[in-house]
């Protein structure tokens, strides 16, 4: 007996069950070889919304199969596996053999068609679980016994605000945290502190993290981050005339990085003219395993594709949720606001009501990033908790200075608009009220700034 047909007869006498664990073992029809398996498959597949499966009888009416009775016991996720092992081997002995052939024609689109295989190929075992499962609870009692044995319950990794922190819980495997920003208010460097802050507290050593950027090169993206990590004055960083402490604090700080160390954490950066849609993301993830995912700028994703950009960022949402965060990566993802759509508005192509809420829909958290001109003079910024499935919002007043690199908390802000002290230090300016701060009340629209 072929494991076709032993899944076959597996799947009709376990029923639903037994065609679920085939389907978790990423089993397709394609994968079943021989045309009488494969038809009888497909049938078991157009009876599975009716709750049962076929009999032999519309097997053989349906089907065209005469298929002889079998009360064999066969296991439907061992027969799955045999036939997910064949097609993985078929899969990657016809097509390894003629990327490789293309490597000394042309490396760079041999290295795209690897990385598609890659993707391709890439059929873990589903996550359908039952409370009657012992490891179900186990993970439970696991997961409240790792809170209980961290400061503040921490279960992901933290924030450079200890009162996002005791609300959220920290950035945990899987969820995906999107912030949002009106151009010019700082959304890369606010994002980039947020990173820096986890490099520095939460990744251990020889562990990476991976941040892609679909708006500055690579080295301005690490010019920022190495400029927040050395506390530098990024004005006299850029223009080369930082003060002799810090230029000598910066060359020292290089030179212990170009120092071999095996044992370092390592940041990964790729830039736009590496990465072109989610997928290339899903692909470095499989590659270098980070333990944290920033994507700034993610709704540039896809952009080939010549969709619509509501279209095309809301599908971005979906597959940063779907395809990267289900590796177990928490990922940051930033993306542009404007506040210059009314609420009446309803153009499809506009509706920031409809971006920011789709988006969410996929989100475990979304952040607003706000400021006037009074507040970018005083080197502040509000912070915002806009939606979150698993923590009360909240909103923060912090710092937001490039010149000292400061992006600490400085107060609570609470609904009523009067300021609760924040744990940390308060280094802030005057007492601000919510009704005082850049029109960001629940409901309003928000708009994507036009690609460039």
């Amino acid at each position: 007996m072929t494991p076709d047909r032993a899944l076959v007869y597996s799947i009709l006498k376990n029923g639903i069950p037994g065609y679920n664990a085939a389907k978790r073992k990423g089993i397709q029809a394609d994968d079943i070889k021989g045309e009488q398996d494969q038809a009888v498959f497909k049938l078991i597949e157009k009876f599975i919304p009716t709750g049962r499966m076929p009999s032999y009888e519309e097997i053989a009416l349906f089907a065209h199969v005469i298929l002889p009775p079998n009360d064999a016991l066969l296991d439907s996720a061992m027969c799955a596996d045999a036939i997910a092992t064949r097609t993985l081997k078929t899969q990657l002995n016809d097509t390894i053999g003629q990327i490789g052939q293309k490597i000394l024609v042309d490396p760079y689109k041999a290295r795209t068609e690897l990385q598609e295989l890659l993707l391709k190929t890439n059929r873990a075992d589903g996550r359908i679980s039952s409370s009657n499962d012992p490891i179900v609870v186990e993970e439970l009692e696991q997961r409240y016994l790792q809170a209980e044995s961290k400061p503040e319950g921490m279960l992901g990794l933290s924030s450079p605000w200890q009162s996002l922190d005791r609300a959220s819980l920290g950035l945990q495997n899987g969820e995906l945290h999107v912030l949002f920003a009106k151009r010019k208010v700082g959304k890369t460097f606010g994002a980039l502190a947020w990173f820096e802050h986890i490099w520095t507290h939460d990744i251990k050593s020889g562990e990476k993290a991976l941040i892609i950027s679909m708006e500055m090169p690579r080295w301005q993206i690490y010019r920022r981050l190495f400029a927040i990590k050395e506390k530098l004055n990024y004005e006299l960083f850029r223009s080369g005339r930082l003060q002799p402490e810090q230029r000598e604090r910066f060359f020292a700080y290089c030179n212990a990085m170009k120092t071999a160390d095996s044992n370092r954490s390592e940041i990964i950066v790729a830039a736009a003219d590496s990465v072109k849609t989610v997928a290339d993301i899903v692909a470095l993830a499989a590659q270098h395993r980070p333990r944290f995912v920033l994507v700034d700028a993610f709704y540039i994703l896809g952009k080939d594709a010549k969709k619509p950009k509501w279209e095309r960022t809301l599908e971005n949402a979906e597959s940063l949720k779907l395809d990267l965060c289900t590796m177990d990566i928490p990922v940051l993802a930033t993306t542009q606001l404007s506040g210059s759509v009314g609420k009446q508005e309803l153009d499809a192509d506009t509706d920031a009501a409809a971006f920011a809420k789709g988006i969410g829909d996929y989100a475990d958290a979304s952040y607003g990033l706000f400021c006037d001109e009074t507040m970018k003079a005083d080197e502040q910024r509000i912070f915002r908790v806009m939606d979150a499935r698993e923590f009360v919002p909240i909103n923060l007043l912090i710092n937001f200075s490039q010149s000292r690199q400061d992006y600490s908390e400085i107060k609570v802000l609470d609904e009523d608009g009067d300021i609760n002290p924040a744990p940390a230090a308060n280094t802030g300016g005057p007492r601000k009220k919510l009704e005082d701060l850049p029109d960001f009340e629940e409901g309003d629209q928000l708009k994507f700034g036009d690609d460039e």
